[in-house]
């Protein structure tokens, strides 16, 4: 299976570009509420990481059908071969504060302390899915554009 990974720092519209490529008929997974994800104990913290034994059966079935991982995790990484296209979704820090404060569909980040560490990070964030490689995309645009991108560079060479 080509798996698709849709990233970037939090606000930037991971879950709802899930729910729209759902809605479309595509396979889509949000890894904040599905089964890709397992708890790790990592430097003596419970952490949600990527299920990387998850994602390996996913990739080794279903030919070559496209699935849409969406989310950020602390161990995605280790994930990356797996993928075919890594897309970054990418907001400034000013666009991230608005979108967080203004989200109905999380309440992560609207703590003091959840906002300071998503600000914190958002650029090394960006930095490390760019160094991978990840075509970047900007989470300002318009959904249907940014849907469109996605699956242009998705669906691309299938």
């Amino acid at each position: 299976m080509k798996l698709v990974y849709i990233t970037g720092p939090t606000g930037c519209g991971k879950s709802t570009v899930c729910d729209i490529l759902h809605n479309k008929g595509y396979t889509a997974y949000d890894t904040d509420s599905s089964d890709m994800r397992k708890t790790e104990l990592i430097n003596g913290k419970e952490l949600l990481t990527l299920d990387i034994a998850h994602l390996q059966k996913l990739h080794d079935t279903a030919g070559d059908k496209v699935a849409f991982i969406c989310g950020t995790n602390p161990n995605d990484q280790d994930a990356f071969r797996l993928f075919s296209v890594i897309i970054l979704l990418k907001i400034s820090e000013l666009e991230q504060k608005r979108r967080i404060i203004q989200r109905t569909n999380s309440s992560y980040g609207k703590k003091p302390n959840q906002m300071a560490a998503a600000q914190k990070w958002r650029q090394p964030q960006i930095e490390k899915y760019e160094t991978a490689g990840a075509i970047a995309i900007d989470a300002t645009l318009p959904l249907e554009d940014i849907i469109s991108k996605i699956l242009h560079a998705a669906l691309a060479n299938r």
